[in-house]
């Protein structure tokens, strides 16, 4: 018996903004900054990489690269991206300064 199996890709089903803003409201309740890596490559990828890559003044081959091939991508890059979504990363410390003591 053999099955017929398709590439699930997330990107295909981020077709709304809503859907998109779901999709970066769990990146932001993870904090794990792999995930914000691959969740960023995710929606570019679905938004259009030549779309962010000249909103943001980065190659488009660089944005690729950095988002879908190897998963590494500069501070400066998330950052850039971030600012083009208009979405921001919030942190809450995991130790108070009270509990510390």
């Amino acid at each position: 018996m053999t099955m017929d199996v398709k590439r699930w890709d997330v990107a295909e089903r981020l077709d709304s903004s809503d859907s998109i803003v779901g999709y970066l409201d769990i990146l932001f309740e993870e904090k794990d900054p792999a995930l914000t890596v691959a969740f960023l490559g995710d929606v570019a990828k679905a938004i259009g990489m030549s779309i962010i890559s000249e909103k943001i003044g980065v190659d488009r081959q660089a944005l690729f690269d950095a988002y879908l091939r190897d998963g590494r991508t500069s501070e400066e890059l998330v950052e850039k991206a971030l600012r083009l979504l208009k979405a921001k990363l919030e942190s809450e410390p995991r130790v108070t300064h009270e509990a510390a003591e």
